[in-house]
């Protein structure tokens, strides 16, 4: 049963760090996520519970989580000891409401990315990709539709935890804030492996890009910029005092029964 389990999910449009942020969170031993295991039942609306339960979560049928390890003993212990379990959906914003019904209380770290970064990326993995059928100048519209329906969701008084993808890797110290705004001992993470993780998103900086000038006109002309700046100014976690949130570490949380 779950009943002794926190939700977490991980959200926000595509290209903009979710499977970067599920392989960080998959670093804490109390924390078992998957990589949008559950992303067909979401999309049509027959997401619950119970599917987060072990048997179902843990079937062998489907991928298992990223940074986990894959023998089925070290999967059945892991997920005894996790406090969080949950998945990850990039387009989540599109129906925040079947998450508050099937899961209340849930905790949903949402990724928001620049504008620029966003439609390169969109771009790339259209060239790389047949089935991919979205390009940069697409993204606009999607990602403006994100920050808009994630900052109207803050503004309705529901709990929505934003996460800027440039400061999530910026620092190891910034990793720290993300697991204390969880209310996880930081020190029961596995660091070597979020020191490679934080490497590989130092190296992805680096890369270069070519310039597109009439694609950052159409971004800075139709993309929701105003709303993207309220996000991560005003409502990121990175702006709360983290030292401040509780430490659950061992304690039994108090899921949803």
């Amino acid at each position: 049963m779950t009943g002794d389990k926190k939700f977490l999910f991980v959200a926000g449009n595509a290209r903009s760090g979710t499977t970067a942020m599920v392989r960080l969170l998959n670093c804490h031993r109390r924390v078992i996520i998957h990589t949008e295991r559950f992303r067909p039942l979401f999309v049509k609306g027959e997401l619950k519970r119970a599917h987060l339960e072990k048997e179902s979560f843990l079937s062998k049928e489907h991928r298992l989580p990223q940074m986990i390890p894959t023998d089925r003993a070290g999967l059945l212990a892991r997920y005894d000891d996790a406090i969080y379990v949950g998945d990850k959906f990039p387009l989540m914003f599109k129906d925040f409401d079947l998450m508050d019904r099937e899961f209340p209380g849930v905790e949903i770290l949402y990724m928001v990315r620049n504008p620029v970064s966003v439609a390169n990326s969109y771009q790339a993995r259209f060239e790389e990709r047949e089935q991919w059928k979205r390009n940069a100048f697409f993204s606009v519209k999607e990602w403006s539709r994100s920050v808009r329906l994630g900052l109207e969701r803050i503004e309705g008084g529901k709990r929505l935890s934003v996460v800027p993808y440039e400061d999530a890797f910026a620092s190891a110290e910034n990793v720290r804030t993300i697991f204390r705004h969880l209310g996880l001992d930081p020190e029961d993470a596995d660091w070597d492996r979020i020191s490679d993780l934080l490497a590989e998103a130092a190296e992805l900086e680096q890369t270069f890009e070519v310039r597109n000038d009439k694609l950052r006109q159409h971004i800075f002309l139709n993309a929701a910029i105003g709303p993207y700046r309220r996000l991560v100014t005003e409502h990121s976690i990175f702006n709360a005092v983290a030292a401040d949130a509780p430490v659950l570490a061992d304690a039994q949380p108090s899921g949803v029964q």
